[in-house]
């Protein structure tokens, strides 16, 4: 089974794979010029027995590790309109490509055994990077599984 980090980088790589443009965001970086950025973290490790989502059917009566893995999304925040505009459009991205195997379960182009479907976006409106710069955030919270 694998560890946190690597999945933590195959979600990042999905993210890159579907929008090419997408730079990912290291702690020191300097963003300027380098927008738009990723970054993925985990908010939800968990080891349960499978078959209760849909998305994890072929792994009921076995035990199987779920990651909820956040992936943000940075755009430079001027002009406003147009930050909002991409923001969206990230999401929107990111979203078509989840959903496009289903039926089958989605696997974030065979990087993952397998990820749900369903994902909660967030726009938590604007943050500034420790080196000064100011950009529109958006957030895509998935969940993805393994069998343990």
């Amino acid at each position: 089974m694998r560890e946190t980090p690597d999945i933590i980088t195959a979600v990042q790589d999905w993210a890159k794979a579907v929008i090419p443009e997408l730079t990912v965001l290291e702690d020191q970086e300097d963003i300027a010029g380098a927008f738009p950025l990723v970054a993925a973290t985990v908010s939800r490790d968990q080891l349960t027995k499978g078959g209760g989502d849909s998305t994890y059917q072929q792994y009921q009566q076995t035990v199987i590790r779920l990651w909820t893995v956040r992936i943000s999304l940075y755009v430079e925040a001027d002009p406003p309109l147009a930050a909002e505009q991409a923001v969206n459009s990230l999401i929107d991205q990111l979203a078509a490509d989840l959903i496009a195997p289903l039926p089958s379960a989605p696997t974030l182009g065979d990087r993952v055994q397998a990820a749900s479907p369903y994902y909660d976006a967030r726009y938590p409106g604007e943050a500034e990077h420790p080196s000064g710069i100011v950009a529109r955030i958006a957030t895509f919270e998935i969940t993805v599984g393994e069998g343990a």
